[in-house]
């Protein structure tokens, strides 16, 4: 074992004074010990156990102010210099103090890298006011498809992946219809028919009877016992032409008439009664009472374009049955068919977002698919009715983007440069490789391609072309520090980088957490610091991993089900599903809740109902070419077309999230994966010889279990020995 000296020096007020060499007392098993921050991937050190001045060194320290802070250092001498070791600082309140013996007894807090950015991480900064770099980026507002129900008190607006409802005003004309079509530009859709009867009605009338009033078609319900036929007829009586139409039911498999419903009307035919009564014929025994709704729909879509080609495009009129579009100015009618359904077949005992039928069941979506949106829920009694984007929609979803420029969006890197010039000037943060191969190298790491990330208060996305940026942006460094962790998986150490001239920077690392899994790389050969089946034990010729291979774990850091949420309520692919640890050995019931506070990502959203948006906190996108790009991905078996899909949870979670599980076998996006890297759950306790040198503890250890990262590390001053906790993969993938 070689011979380590130390030397120690005090420094009284600053770190600038002078330097005075002290000889503190202290014991054998005084150790240095390194362990991993809680939810972090950099270590911090501390000094277990307590120095005592004593003689001049006491008098030294009792004779400075109360409140003067000392530094402490310790110099290590590496064979052929003194170099500083260590360094902390304490004042005369984390001393105990013996005035007889003369005698100061001293616990060390430790300085390193650290301590500026997590003492100053959470201090809240204008970011207007530091005046980060500012990049343009070209944002897409998607035309929108409204759907509107007759005499219902909202209309249904649907933007690619979007669904919301707005409030409309009250029509106070006499033809809505006219006023509608001619006024508001709206295309009239189908009309949907539901027809239920009274309870105690015969056998076959028990589920409702849905379709469209077109004379000589039918009404069917899910029993197939009857079917329903609407009729129009007119004659002339004398010189009044007169109208009858009803409605008559039949069996599903004969034309013979078993109860009818009729009117007659002079001149033009009147609407059937909301509540009819049906008067038998033929095998119909006694009459029977039902209620009918009629759903009459109308549809157009709302653009920022004023030409479109092979439509006619209108500007909107003020006085709009939306009193709030949402800065768009121009609107088309609808040309979609085929793309209306009534769901009376689907329900559930369980209850469901959709609420209950008159029947005391559920509604539920239309074959589980969730590409389906709900129109007029005032209206549904035991049908539903839903709305399905076709190819008319899909087309002049492309064809009537509009797409302006966000003049005020910063880049991630530059917001990172600003915050730590306020917190800790020492360290630096650039856009190149250095600073995140994940972010700026030109390599592979994690996922298809790297990430130009910016931010922008979210009042920016909301105004639409706003005339005035937003004057406030509060924000901290962890807030955006957070917010990395939990969208694409990135971590962040300090690294000391000797760049020359006897200059020693201080960067800012920010890498995927395999990077640090790996000992500090994105290659498939892992980093390793030290292999301790190939050094051998000089005084029993054994490897220093010989009589180590006892383990356990630590089921506590297993969780069974992570969960997705921004700062906002997104639409379901930026949410994400859960993700799911398929396993019997984690920590059943715990719950991994990844919220990512003060920051949305769901542009269209913002854009189109900015109302649901809190104004506080920031937008977050990527950006390619200057643009924020469209993604196509799948979720549920549904194809979405996403504005700013690389921050969806539906596409972070793959890849960003299978690294660092808990267990192999997973459930992402509601299919079957594997892990790509399981979480070191596995845990072994070594004795590890350092001599003069020191660790590495970014890179891993080799034993006979495998290659393990250092968790803990306690070196002893004297013996130079450390005691080292190492974690393994859980299992393997």
């Amino acid at each position: 074992m070689a011979n380590v000296r130390y030397k120690f020096f005090l420094r009284i007020g600053s770190l600038s004074a002078e330097a005075v060499e002290i000889v503190p007392v202290w014991k054998d098993e005084m150790a240095l010990e390194w362990s991993l921050e809680n939810g972090q991937w950099f270590y911090r050190n501390a000094m277990s156990g307590n120095f005592n001045l004593i003689r001049k060194d006491y008098d030294l320290v009792m004779s400075q102010p109360f409140n003067t802070v000392y530094y402490f250092s310790i110099f290590k001498h590496d064979g052929s210099l003194w170099k500083e070791y260590w360094l902390g600082k304490f004042c005369q309140t984390d001393c105990t103090v013996n005035t007889d013996d003369r005698r100061v007894t001293v616990k060390i807090e430790a300085i390193d890298d650290y301590n500026d950015i997590l003492s100053g991480w959470e201090k809240e900064y204008d970011l207007i006011r530091l005046a980060p770099a500012i990049e343009k980026v070209q944002v897409t507002k998607r035309p929108m498809v409204q759907i509107y129900s007759e005499e219902d008190t909202v209309v249904s607006c649907f933007c690619g992946t979007t669904f919301f409802e707005e409030d409309v005003s009250e029509p106070t004309v006499d033809d809505l219809d006219k006023w509608l079509v001619e006024h508001c530009h709206f295309e009239t859709l189908d009309t949907l028919q539901e027809i239920n009867f009274a309870a105690g009605s015969p056998e076959g009338f028990g589920a409702p009877f849905t379709g469209h009033f077109v004379n000589g078609q039918y009404l069917t319900n899910s029993i197939g016992t009857y079917r329903i036929k609407y009729f129009e007829t007119w004659d002339w009586e004398g010189l009044v032409k007169v109208y009858t139409n009803g409605l008559q039911i039949m069996l599903s498999n004969s034309d013979t008439v078993l109860w009818e419903f009729w009117q007659e009307n002079d001149w033009v035919a009147v609407p059937l009664p909301a509540d009819l009564e049906f008067y038998p014929r033929g095998a119909g025994t006694t009459n029977l009472e039902a209620v009918r709704t009629s759903h009459y729909t109308y549809g157009r879509v709302v653009c920022n374009v004023p030409v479109l080609s092979g439509a006619d495009v209108y500007p909107i009129e003020r006085d709009d049955l939306v009193p709030y579009n949402r800065n768009y100015r121009y609107c088309t009618p609808y040309k979609g068919t085929n793309e209306l359904l009534m769901n009376w077949q689907g329900e559930s005992d369980e209850p469901t977002q959709w609420g209950m039928k008159e029947n005391g069941k559920y509604f539920t979506q239309p074959y589980d698919d969730t590409a389906y949106a709900p129109i007029a829920r005032s209206k549904w009694m035991n049908t539903s009715d839903w709305f399905k984007p076709g190819t008319y929609t899909q087309g002049i979803d492309l064809s009537a983007r509009y797409v302006y420029t966000l003049n005020d969006a910063y880049p991630i890197a530059s917001v990172i440069g600003v915050l730590l010039g306020q917190v800790a000037p020492d360290i630096l943060f650039d856009a190149t490789s250095d600073y995140s191969e994940f972010l700026y190298g030109s390599g592979t790491t994690i996922g298809s391609h790297h990430q130009n990330i910016l931010i922008t208060p979210k009042s920016n996305i909301t105004a639409g072309e706003y005339q005035t940026p937003a004057m406030t942006a509060p924000v901290t460094l962890k807030t955006i520090l957070d917010m990395l962790a939990k969208t694409f998986h990135l971590h962040w150490m300090i690294q000391s980088v000797d760049v020359g001239g006897g200059v020693i920077q201080k960067r800012l690392r920010i890498e995927h957490v395999e990077w640090f899994r790996r000992g500090g790389t994105y290659s498939g050969t892992q980093q390793i610091g030290m292999d301790l089946t190939a050094i051998k034990n000089v005084r029993n010729e054994k490897t220093w991993d010989y009589a180590t291979s006892e383990y356990s774990f630590d089921k506590e850091e297993m969780p069974e089900r992570y969960q997705f949420g921004w700062m906002d309520e997104v639409t379901t692919p930026f949410k994400g599903l859960a993700i799911e640890v398929l396993s019997p050995f984690v920590d059943k019931g715990k719950i991994e809740e990844v919220n990512v506070s003060q920051f949305s990502s769901d542009i269209d959203l913002m854009l189109l109902n900015p109302n649901a948006i809190s104004p506080d906190g920031f937008a977050v996108m990527t950006s390619e070419s200057g643009a924020i790009p469209f993604v196509q991905t799948s979720l549920d078996n549904v194809v979405y077309k996403l504005q700013n899909g690389y921050l969806a949870f539906c596409m972070l979670q793959d890849p960003y999230w299978l690294y660092d599980m808990p267990a192999k076998s997973l459930k992402v996006n509601g299919q079957a994966r594997n892990a790509l890297g399981v979480s070191r759950n596995k845990s072994q306790t070594v004795n590890i010889p350092y001599d003069t040198t020191e660790p590495n503890l970014q890179k891993l250890v080799t034993t006979g279990i495998g290659n393990g990262q250092i968790r803990q590390l306690s070196i002893r001053l004297t013996s130079r020995m450390a005691k080292v906790t190492l974690r393994y993969d859980t299992e393997q993938v």
